[in-house]
């Protein structure tokens, strides 16, 4: 390598672990381009680019991007020159895809326009958030498009490098679409090494040239080219009379110019004068040129040798000339105009002049999509992911009309792109509602875009984007028996089954990631049901519903929303508790938490009450609602189901009678003597000698409570009794909005 080459590739290296380092990658600030004159060795500096940059530990892969199909085969050859075996090359988007997808493929050499086709076809695909160098060999206007833009959006963390003898600058620059990528900097960042054709010259690495500027129209300085109208330049530039003169100019002046009879030494061999190029606009005037050559030839008895070359087309139209166009001769010669042909089993359009049309098109009030301009057939049963028909800048023949097939003009509310079906007719299809392709059910909008994620049954009808989630009109609420849910954009079909995503805007249920069960796109939630004996969070009244689902029981709230934890499933007229995955358990569960504490709970698990909390007596332990009834300190009194019980801080019912040390509020009862007969307590007598008996404690309770009011949809626990100076007292926690909270003299 030459020095300005090591250095090119130093800057490119240097750029790609500072940028790495401080994690810029992703954008022009990561990369940059390399300007360096034809002939100086561009292939081989971003080969030896490519090789080192692929071996950094932190880069997944190389991309080496061209822009001709012919030139990938090319830089296939020039890079096996330089190691056989060191890039991989493809033939066909499928063939990329597997390089994408392969770890030891490290250099990929493709063009843009397979790179293009992938990334279409491919959205979200793994390989778009690996690490990437991406480098564009001869970095021109046809990278600065909408394939420029598809590739650097699709891409998160890259690195952009591109090289090129002929820079585009703002003084060059053309007019495109976009105004961010009309200049080299403006597409791929800093320049960061420079060689030109001056540099070239002086280190002798290219042969030195002359140019001769010859002006043969004369114009005057204060016209401007608008304001002269009907001038046909090509019928000027091609007048017999010029074509004479001009190769009359150039055999008189041939020798002087070439230096044919002069002598001059290269690498040691002797050279007479230089060889020269004559270029012209087109095949047509190369003809004029060549016979009036000849012409003149003859009739001056010289001998010069004049061979043509023809050099490939433009990559792209010039935007202000008529472009290049495919056309298609029947089998008399006859050019095929105004009509759709089935070629080769692919249905192309013509235009009135014999275009092949391509992109959009509308026929017949239906739309269609005829691919690029250099495939130009329709599209039939097959998705694709385009723009909207109202950014339509293929179409030949520019129909407005397509904004009305399909109702997407810059004033809807519509995504710029989107995944579009095209049935077996090649019509787009833009029917609202769900509709069964290849065995799978998706739904569109009027516009042909295919709907995905959270979609509002009311709002499909009102025309709006490809995710209609929080589209309704202010005020209005959604209810999730409307709501439906379809796969993400990379796929879009009906949901089924579980998915942990974002919850639906319209339901004011975004901003959380919770687990949804989808069942044919409808969401399970709990229906309906009286908010006065909900649970409640922060927000207020919850309504909880059990679903059997697969088998097993799961609980959701009215948003759709999976719930854990204890739960008061009205309509099961219970408490129940539902696991970190959602799932109903049974049995004695410890660690549940209630009230900011946990406690021992025990679930049904008999058919018929399964699940539900356990109420009364089991192996010696109370339970209500499934919460076993601990005493929080030393012992404690329960009244439950017309019967008083005690119980110690394990919730455990003591069966012998003996003095106690009661769980009291203010000054301790202790040695408090309990009388207890098989399990229930009879009296309780008092450290001051006062004996109340167990009727007494009931008849209190009864009367404050009701007998009523300890059922087990309406109560967390049963009230508890404490003693304090021979006053009784009894405290309770009720669910609902007529919980009863704190202290309750009962015999005053």
């Amino acid at each position: 390598m030459r020095p300005y080459q090591i250095a090119a590739t130093e800057r490119i290296l240097n750029r790609i672990e500072v940028s790495t380092t401080y994690k810029q990658y992703g954008g022009i600030e990561a990369g940059g381009y390399i300007w360096h004159t034809t002939g100086s060795g561009k292939t081989l500096t971003s080969f030896k680019t490519a090789q080192l940059a692929s071996k950094l530990p932190y880069i997944d892969k190389v991309l080496f991007v061209v822009d001709r199909k012919d030139l990938d085969y090319q830089t296939m050859k020039e890079y096996d020159r330089f190691e056989k075996g060191a890039a991989n090359s493809n033939t066909s988007t499928a063939v990329l895809q597997r390089q994408m997808e392969d770890p030891d493929a490290r250099i990929i050499i493709t063009t843009i326009q397979k790179l293009d086709i992938f990334v279409r076809k491919n959205k979200g695909h793994a390989a778009f958030r690996q690490h990437f160098v991406i480098i564009f060999d001869e970095c021109h206007r046809s990278q600065f498009g909408d394939m420029h833009q598809a590739i650097t959006k699709a891409f998160k963390n890259y690195h952009l490098f591109g090289f090129t003898g002929t820079p585009i600058f703002s003084v060059n620059a053309g007019t495109g679409k976009n105004p961010d990528l009309r200049t080299t900097q403006q597409a791929f960042g800093d320049k960061l090494h420079t060689y030109t054709i001056v540099d070239a010259i002086n280190d002798g690495n290219v042969l030195p040239f002359r140019i001769d500027y010859v002006n043969t129209v004369k114009e005057k300085d204060d016209v401007k080219d608008s304001q002269v109208r009907a001038i046909d330049i090509e019928k000027a530039m091609g007048a017999p009379e010029r074509i004479r003169e001009i190769v009359r100019y150039t055999l008189e002046h041939f020798d002087q110019k070439t230096k044919r009879n002069s002598f001059y030494t290269l690498k040691g061999q002797r050279m007479a004068g230089f060889n020269s190029i004559f270029a012209v606009s087109s095949i047509p005037m190369a003809m004029k040129y060549y016979t009036e050559f000849k012409r003149q030839l003859a009739e001056q008895h010289r001998d010069l040798t004049i061979a043509t070359i023809f050099s490939f087309a433009a990559n792209e139209d010039d935007p202000e000339d008529g472009g290049e166009h495919w056309y298609y001769f029947n089998n008399k010669g006859k050019k095929v105009t105004d009509t759709d042909k089935k070629i080769n089993g692919k249905t192309y359009y013509f235009n009135e002049d014999g275009e092949m049309q391509y992109g959009w098109h509308e026929e017949d009030g239906n739309a269609y999509y005829l691919g690029t301009e250099d495939e130009g057939w329709r599209a039939e049963s097959k998705w694709l992911w385009l723009e909207k028909s109202g950014n339509n800048e293929n179409d030949l023949d520019d129909d407005d009309d397509l904004e009305v097939v399909l109702d997407c003009s810059e004033d809807d509310n519509c995504d710029d792109e989107g995944w579009y079906w095209f049935q077996s007719s090649g019509k787009a299809y833009h029917d609202t509602g769900k509709k069964k392709i290849n065995g799978k059910y998706y739904m569109f909008n009027e516009h042909g875009q295919m709907l995905y994620e959270w979609i509002d049954g009311k709002a499909v009808e009102q025309g709006s984007n490809a995710q209609l989630d929080g589209n309704l009109a202010k005020g209005e609420l959604a209810t999730t028996s409307v709501m439906r849910y379809y796969n993400e954009v990379e796929d879009g079909s009906r949901g089924n089954g579980w998915y942990q995503i974002d919850g639906a805007e319209d339901l004011d249920a975004d901003g959380d990631t919770d687990w949804y069960y989808i069942d044919d796109g409808e969401v399970k939630y709990a229906d309906g049901g009286s908010k006065d004996f909900a649970t409640y969070d922060d927000d207020g009244a919850v309504y909880v519903q059990r679903i059997k689902i697969e088998g097993k029981y799961f609980s959701f709230n009215e948003k759709g929303q999976m719930q854990d934890g204890l739960q008061y499933c009205q309509a099961d007229g219970g408490f129940y508790y539902f696991d970190a995955n959602g799932y109903q358990k049974t049995g004695r569960v410890t660690s549940v938490e209630n009230d900011d504490d946990d406690y021992t709970f025990y679930f049904n698990t008999k058919n018929g009450k399964n699940g539900l909390g356990y109420n009364g007596l089991k192996d010696d332990y109370l339970y209500f609602n499934g919460k076993r009834l601990d005493a929080d300190d030393d012992y404690r009194l329960y009244y439950y189901d017309g019967d008083i019980y005690l119980t110690n801080t394990k919730g455990k019912v003591q069966k012998t009678s003996k003095k106690y040390d009661i769980e009291n509020k203010g000054i301790a009862e202790d040695d408090v003597k309990v009388e207890i007969s098989g399990k229930k307590v009879v009296s309780v007598t008092l450290a001051s000698g006062k004996t109340i008996k167990a009727e007494d404690l009931i008849a209190d309770a009864e009367a404050q409570f009701g007998k009523d009011v300890v059922t087990e949809d309406q109560i967390v626990s049963v009230p508890f009794i404490q003693l304090y100076d021979d006053d009784i007292y009894t405290y309770t926690n009720l669910a609902g909005t007529k919980a009863v909270e704190g202290w309750l003299g009962l015999n005053k």
